[in-house]
């Protein structure tokens, strides 16, 4: 039996929260595929790119709500016993609204392509501190998503495996019930800077049909840890 104990630092969910998944049987390319847009459409987020490339400390003084959700983790696998691991391969989707980024003229979701636009964007950041290893995909190309709607709203995604340290306790083997936790954090922002919050509904789900050879799935729940620490 295994139970994932998934944490989130700084605050409570986003009750109006509205964050859809891709369908799962689509293909990579299908669920990173770019639209096509006219040569204004670019122009006019180049124009407006260049001021958000660098977010001060204080910008605003209102926190940047991100809605956060894992929306597919793909394959936990354990790695021997011996050293108390287990490895995820999952896709991370962010939600955030960024008034900066809104225009009148652009009137339908860019999805952004070109990696020095996609860079320019401001962008949360955020880590999982209890991650020993972590890899981001680039096969067949990067797996990121930037896509930019008309009223601002910015839709981050990509696909990371990640590994993680989870200290099990094997003295009722093969009967044990273990609980491995994935922490979720800010890297240099505080609660009055940078507000984190997961997806009200199923902010965590399987990968239908997956299956673990060692252990049975039985819960995952998403938990809020504040930290106020400066």
């Amino acid at each position: 039996r295994f139970n994932y104990a998934i944490f989130q630092n700084l605050t409570s969910a986003d009750a109006n929260s509205e964050l859809c998944c891709s369908p799962f049987n689509n293909s990579m390319s299908q669920i990173f595929k770019s639209k096509n847009h006219t040569g204004l459409d670019l122009e006019l987020l180049k124009s407006i790119i260049p001021a958000d490339a660098i977010r001060a400390n204080r910008f605003e003084l209102y926190p940047v709500n991100i809605s956060f959700m894992f929306c597919e983790i793909i394959t936990p696998m354990f790695i021997p016993k011996q050293t108390m691991d287990y490895e995820v391969d999952l896709y991370l989707r962010q939600k955030w609204q960024d008034e900066r980024l809104k225009h009148s003229e652009i009137t339908e979701a860019l999805d952004l392509n070109d990696p020095n636009l996609v860079k320019a964007i401001w962008k949360p950041e955020v880590y999982f501190p209890n991650a020993k290893h972590a890899e981001f995909q680039y096969v067949t190309v990067p797996n990121v998503l930037v896509r930019i709607n008309p009223d601002g709203e910015i839709l981050y995604m990509l696909r990371l495996k990640l590994t993680f340290s989870c200290m099990m306790d094997l003295s009722k083997f093969p009967l044990d019930s273990q609980v491995c936790t994935m922490e979720v954090a800010s890297f240099s922002k505080t609660i009055e800077e940078l507000s984190l919050e997961w997806k009200t509904m199923n902010p965590v789900i399987m990968g239908k049909g997956l299956r673990m050879p060692q252990f049975e799935i039985v819960k995952i729940a998403a938990l809020i840890v504040k930290n106020h620490s400066k």
